[in-house]
């Protein structure tokens, strides 16, 4: 997958574990316990329900029930309490540059708002006025507009009616207040063919919105839900409360489903999910709708957000072919205790699903994604897991273990971290270096095409141009942006005196932001890069003053810094299936973008940890027979 320009990645905090219930059903045992949670605040609770009673509108009352029965475990942050966080993204969204110095200023600023704290019961708080107000607002939008009025009651009652998606703060009159403000866009699009299809309707309605721009660079804190649909500017959790509840006030079914850990990555990850007609579901992101089968985040599990108790749709993802998942009782030590999937994140185990007994006295754990690396374990005392089985892969035919066999032998490397996530390297695919004698290069000579994905920081290739030239360019495949970090000429001589010249190209930097220009390709740092403002169209290269003849060619790709760094230590860990935990290889400082370690079990699970610097660093296994690494 080429990585959009502005992917939407979270990176948060760990996620616990997950316990993954079906939706309930509202009745009047529940209703009972609810009203009885309620306690001083009770006399709300009723009146909200005795409001619709006397409307005697049954879908309504039913409406009302069922949120006020599904209220018992809800709770959230004041709306108080987390101002000076709103007042914190609002200063960036009215800031020209976001980037991380910004951020950090913004934050000593504001200072920091902590999850753990402020968390708030919704029966002991949310009073008549707010519920009445809510649900005749969620009403409004089933019966104006055509693409809710073909909603079922279920779809409606679970994706468009609830008041909020997790613990983030509840704003008071949010729904009226967006339904309010864009009335009579929504009616204009109401009026359009074929807007009572939900599909058609969230195209439209999602272009409503600004332009969002993600940035991971916040402090962790509470979600601020609707908060975000005046803010343009966050990470993936804050762009799928956005889209959220922008679509529930608009009456379009939508919630947010998450990876608890991502397959190939070390955080959750989120994404708006609409539910279409017959309860298809697709993602929603930047004006399209995507297929949920052709969603391609990698994963474990996938866990969907509902009012009334979060719901494992992990088999309505098809991106990788999905499994179901049970490990006998032999293999697990027979304990009768709750045993948990876990998914990697950096050197620890995550939980993501609880297992259940099977018949045969194993324990299932229901639809998985194969091509995933897993563990099997239980929790301590501590709340810590303790690997009980694995690591293992999960393929389409069963699980392979991974083992630290007797096959020893010697490994290079060239990054730490999967070059799946967030990177560039696929950026420079189909880019091309041209040569001429006209500065306009009307009528180029092409001596080097990108045919692969760089797999290590410098790649040196060895061109005959045939004759001398005096300009030289790197021009961007489409949808590129132009992304190289540097670009470094040698002679034919054998002298290997690197050619310099005059930068030239199209130097129209990403923002407008200097350092991003295509001086940054010729700086000898391979951690600045031209970013070019637009996806197509650009390049950057010299002008050698003179003609010169090129031997050989060495670029570097726009990266985040997780390519092997010289000057930084290292050390490699292997998983000792015997010892159950990472067994140490040996610290090695890094004297060019590769390391080298010999002795290594070549089967075994594997890590790369910089002690110098950085945090991202990602599981993977050696294949000998290409001598690449191959990350999970």
């Amino acid at each position: 997958m080429k990585i959009p320009k502005h992917a939407f990645l979270i990176v948060f905090l760990m996620p616990q574990v997950l316990l993954i219930p079906g939706c309930t059903v509202s009745g009047p045992a529940s209703l009972d316990k609810a009203l009885e949670e309620a306690g001083d605040n009770r006399v709300e609770i009723m009146n909200a329900i005795r409001h619709f009673r006397e409307q005697d509108d049954p879908e309504k009352l039913e409406a009302a029930e069922w949120i006020v029965s599904n209220m018992r475990g809800k709770s959230g942050y004041d709306s108080l309490d987390i101002s000076t966080r709103v007042a914190m993204f609002r200063e960036l969204t009215a800031c020209r540059d976001h980037g991380k110095e910004t951020v950090d200023s913004l934050a000593r600023i504001y200072g920091r708002v902590y999850q753990q704290s402020m968390l708030r019961p919704d029966l002991a708080t949310l009073d008549s006025a707010f519920l009445v107000d809510d649900i005749e607002a969620a009403f409004l939008a089933r019966r104006r507009w055509p693409w809710a009025k073909t909603l079922d009651f279920a779809t409606f009652r679970d994706f468009v009616l609830p008041y909020r998606v997790a613990d983030e703060a509840v704003s008071r009159g949010w729904r009226r207040g967006i339904q309010q403000k864009w009335m009579r866009q929504l009616d204009s699009i109401a009026a359009l063919e074929g807007m009572d299809k939900v599909e058609n309707a969230a195209v439209a309605v999602g272009r409503l919105m600004q332009p969002f721009e993600w940035n991971g660079d916040f402090p962790p804190g509470p979600r601020l839900g609707a908060a975000m649909t005046d803010l343009t500017v966050g990470d993936c959790l804050d762009y799928a409360d956005r889209v959220t509840f922008f679509f529930r006030a608009a009456g379009i079914p939508c919630t947010t489903d998450r990876v608890p850990v991502r397959g190939n990555g070390n955080a959750p990850h989120f994404w708006a999910a609409v539910i279409g007609e017959g309860g298809k579901v697709y993602i929603y992101q930047d004006s399209l709708l995507i297929p949920s089968e052709d969603h391609d985040v990698k994963f474990l599990k996938v866990n969907r957000e509902c009012f009334s108790g979060d719901r494992d749709v992990t088999a309505g993802y098809l991106s990788a072919v999905t499994r179901e998942l049970s490990l006998p009782d032999d293999v697990l030590k027979g304990d009768a205790g709750d045993y948990y999937l876990c998914a990697s994140s950096r050197q620890e185990w995550i939980p993501v699903a609880r297992g259940k007994r099977t018949g045969n006295g194993g324990v299932g754990f229901g639809t998985v994604a194969t091509g995933r690396v897993a563990m099997a374990g239980r929790l301590d005392g501590d709340g810590k897991v303790k690997p009980v089985y694995g690591p293992f892969l999960i393929t389409e035919s069963g699980i392979r273990l991974i083992r630290d066999n007797e096959r020893k032998g010697s490994v290079s490397l060239f990054r730490k971290y999967t070059p799946e996530i967030g990177e560039f390297a696929d950026r420079m695919v189909g880019g091309v270096v041209e040569v001429s004698d006209n500065p306009a290069f009307s009528d180029p000579d092409t001596i080097l095409t990108i045919a692969n994905e760089p797999f290590r920081l410098f790649t040196k290739v060895t061109v005959s141009p045939g004759k001398k030239y005096r300009y030289v360019r790197y021009r961007g495949a489409d949808n590129s942006y132009c992304n190289i970090a540097e670009l470094e000429l040698y002679p034919t001589d054998g002298s290997g005196q690197k050619l310099t010249g005059k930068p030239i190209g199209t130097d129209m930097p990403w923002g407008n932001v200097s350092e991003r220009g295509i001086a940054s390709v010729f700086d000898g740092d391979p951690y600045t890069s031209f970013d070019y403002m637009y996806p197509s169209g650009g390049w950057v290269g010299l002008d050698f003053g003179r003609n010169v003849s090129i031997g050989s060619v060495v670029y570097a790709p726009r990266n985040r810094d997780n390519f092997i760094r010289e000057g930084d230590t290292y050390e490699l860990f292997y998983w000792d299936t015997d010892g159950a935990g990472w067994s140490s290889l040996g610290s090695h400082t890094a004297r060019s973008d590769s390391l080298v370690y010999d002795n290594v079990p070549t089967d075994a699970l594997l890590y790369l940890r910089n002690h110098t610097r950085g945090k991202d660093e990602r599981i993977f296994m050696y294949d000998v027979a290409s001598r690449r690494q191959i990350f999970y």
